[in-house]
């Protein structure tokens, strides 16, 4: 006669609380997620590091093999001459012409020419020389200053691609 209530079931009246969430639960969740938020934005500052000394790396690395190929094609008495090569030189991670309205990193350069060390020693050393070209910089980020600096090596011969260039 009388129909039973679903709704004061005791097993429908327990349903309710086991759909919602507890508080340890969703503390557990808001935790895991800022852990996962620092992980992502620590990656991505971390990479743009990397790219940011990655550049810096590369554009020392063209400074350098500018001269060095500038050297290169120097004659036998112009490399051995020592008020014809600079010994030092600046250069700028942004070059003057690009439309920039600052020049960035600036690259101290250092250039020597000397004898070569040859082991063992050979009959046509003192026909050659060493050219070392170093590149140092100062790279400057939000938490600490970093000196930094390559260092490229070539040898020049007396009879090497110059005289075909010139036909001495």
């Amino acid at each position: 006669m009388f129909k039973q209530n679903k709704n004061l079931n005791p097993e429908r009246l327990r349903e309710p609380a086991l759909k919602a969430f507890s508080l340890i639960e969703v503390m557990l969740a808001i935790g895991m997620a800022s852990i996962m938020f620092f992980a992502l934005f620590f990656g991505v500052s971390t990479g743009f590091g990397i790219v940011k000394v990655t550049r810096e790396q590369l554009r020392a690395t063209q400074v350098g093999l500018y001269r060095m190929e500038g050297i290169r094609l120097c004659t036998w008495s112009q490399i051995t001459n020592s008020t014809i090569v600079p010994t030092s030189f600046n250069d700028f991670f942004y070059p003057l012409g690009l439309g920039s309205t600052t020049n960035g990193i600036t690259y101290n350069c250092s250039l020597s020419v000397s004898n070569p060390v040859l082991n063992p020693s050979t009959s046509y050393a003192d026909k050659m020389k060493v050219i070392t070209v170093r590149v140092g910089w100062t790279d400057k980020d939000f938490r600490q200053t970093n000196n930094r600096s390559q260092t490229l090596k070539t040898f020049v011969s007396k009879y090497g691609m110059q005289n075909y260039i010139y036909k001495n």
